[in-house]
Formats: structure tokens, C-alpha cells, sequence
């Protein structure tokens, strides 16, 4: 399970939901893999989820959609303001799995969030054609427009790598700008480092300030003692 980042800013946080699309010209998560490739380390996990805010009589015909197949199992459960439906894929598919939660607000006033969510631990050739065909068909089959996509994908490496030439390689590959670094001051924290920066590759970016920003980097500390790299478009989200 991805691990959670707690370092992001409220403002990041914030910016987030306001998500803005630009011409589509790649695939943040195929990218991804093939600089973590190209930089002679494995993918450790990968996930990507897709948000969309839908109208209450699209949702409850995307859980009558479920319920008709026996290869989705649905559950729900209710709080004081929502109810919330799980919906998981119980057949693995060549190392993917699949979830997703639909979420009814009991204000009305208010549209349901509809999520999807594609993951995996492995990477390679096979998983990465069946990755493509599987959020297209995802994409065409449950939403109406045109989601917001998170990418999150984690590798590591021992420290006879040097992490300098793991990072200039993504941001020569990558075309980043606007980058920056946050050095995490937190006493006993995992996190060491995150970079922030924006590629024109990828098909959504948030703006924060006057600039825009579509590619977030944390630098942890594993348990081992390797270094670990989460990346995530257009930013790391708690969900991972």
C-alpha cells in the first residue's frame, strides 16, 4: 500500500481540487516507469486514481453496473454526512488490481465523487500494455468528462547510488521547471526531501502562485536504510 505523505502543504492541498487540463501529449505513469528504467532500478509499487464529481442518477447506474457482475464485490458504509460504497475487483488481472469508491453526500445540494483506482507491484513490458488498455477502458466506461488523474509510483536504491544522478535524469527526461526542494525539519522523520516542478509532458498541472506545478518528488528514508523515492502528478495525495 503506498505509503502516506504528511509533508504536503495546505495550500498544495488546496490547489489540488482545482486541477487544470492542457492538451494531452503523455501518459504520467508510463513516463514515469521508463525514467525509473532508465536510471537501472525497479518499480517497487505504482498506482494511478482517477476523481470525478458526478451527478447522483450517473452514480447509482455505475453501482447497478457493479452489482449486475459477479467478478465485483460491493460494500457500503455511512457516517454523519455521507455513504460510501467500496466497489473491488476480486479477480487480479496480470499483477493489476482495481477499487473504486463511489461517495453519496446526504446534502443533496451536493454531487457524488466517483473514484477509480488502477495499482500494481509490478512493472514491466506485459504489465504496462495491460495498464493502458485498462484506464482507457476505465475512463470510457464509468466517467463522463475528463477525470482528474493522480500518477504515484515508488522505487529505492542503496547508497552506493548516487540520488543526484536518479533526480537530474528525471528532470532531464522530464523537461522540469520550476523546480524547488523543501528540506523536511521535522525531528525523526522519515522524509528527508521533496522536490517540486512542472513538466509540459504531462496533461494537468495546479498553479501555485504565478507558477505552475504538476510533479512532486518525496525522498525517504527506508527501514533497511535505502533511500526511497515516491513520484506523483500533479502532486502526492494522502489516498496513495
Amino acid at each position: 500500500m503506498m505509503k502516506k505523505i504528511v509533508l504536503i502543504t495546505l495550500i498544495l492541498l488546496l490547489a489540488a481540487n482545482n486541477a487544470v487540463a492542457v492538451s494531452v501529449q503523455s501518459d504520467p505513469m508510463t513516463d514515469l516507469a521508463e525514467v525509473i528504467a532508465d536510471s537501472n532500478l525497479e518499480v517497487d509499487q505504482w498506482q494511478v486514481t482517477l476523481k470525478e464529481t458526478i451527478e447522483y442518477a450517473h452514480a447509482e447506474k455505475i453501482l447497478d453496473r457493479f452489482r449486475a457482475k459477479n467478478s465485483y464485490l460491493v460494500s457500503g458504509e455511512e457516517d454523519a454526512n455521507t455513504i460510501k460504497y467500496s466497489v473491488r475487483h476480486v479477480q487480479k488481472t496480470n499483477g493489476i488490481s482495481e477499487y473504486y469508491n463511489v461517495i453519496f453526500p446526504k446534502d443533496t445540494t451536493y454531487n457524488v465523487q466517483f473514484i477509480a483506482v488502477v495499482k500494481g507491484d509490478v512493472w514491466n513490458k506485459s504489465v504496462r500494455e495491460k495498464y493502458v488498455n485498462r484506464i482507457n477502458s476505465i475512463k470510457n466506461d464509468y466517467f463522463t468528462g475528463n477525470p482528474t488523474k493522480f500518477a504515484c509510483i515508488e522505487t529505492s536504491f542503496n547508497d552506493k547510488m548516487n540520488g543526484v544522478y536518479v533526480f537530474n535524469n528525471l528532470k532531464r527526461t522530464l523537461n522540469l521547471k520550476h523546480v524547488k526542494k523543501q528540506d523536511d525539519t521535522v525531528k525523526n522523520s522519515t522524509v528527508k526531501k521533496i522536490f517540486y516542478g512542472y513538466t509540459p509532458l504531462w496533461n494537468q498541472k495546479i498553479d501555485v502562485g504565478d507558477r505552475p506545478l504538476n510533479f512532486q518528488m518525496a525522498v525517504n528514508k527506508g527501514e533497511n536504510g535505502n533511500t526511497e523515492l515516491t513520484i506523483g502528478t500533479p502532486i502526492l495525495i494522502n489516498e496513495y
